[in-house]
């Protein structure tokens, strides 16, 4: 899926489950795995340094697997949110390097 309409989704979807919210965090992390390393590999081709976004994008995927463990719906559905911002601006960011 691509990531920012995956990005775009979270942001307007309300959702009423837990397994509603584990399922986008999982999509999510897929697709942040399937894309980061394309966009980091074009960046550090270019000879540019790479170090703040790598851990930034290693920290948001902890965040993201820490989530799944979260017992309280409106708890995970405002840090899904709030990581799903993080994650596009990690990406905007890579874009214009």
């Amino acid at each position: 899926m691509d990531l920012s309409k995956l990005l775009k989704e979270i942001k307007e979807k309300s959702y009423a489950t837990k397994e509603e919210v584990e399922e986008d965090i999982n999509k999510l992390i897929t697709t942040m795995r399937d894309t980061f390393p394309k966009n980091l590999e074009r960046v550090k081709k270019e000879g540019k340094k790479t170090d703040d976004e790598e851990k930034e994008y290693h920290d948001l995927t902890q965040k993201l697997d820490d989530l799944k463990r979260k017992s309280n719906l409106t708890e995970m559905k405002k840090e899904l949110k709030e990581i799903s911002e993080k994650t596009e601006k990690l990406f905007e960011k890579l874009k214009k390097k």
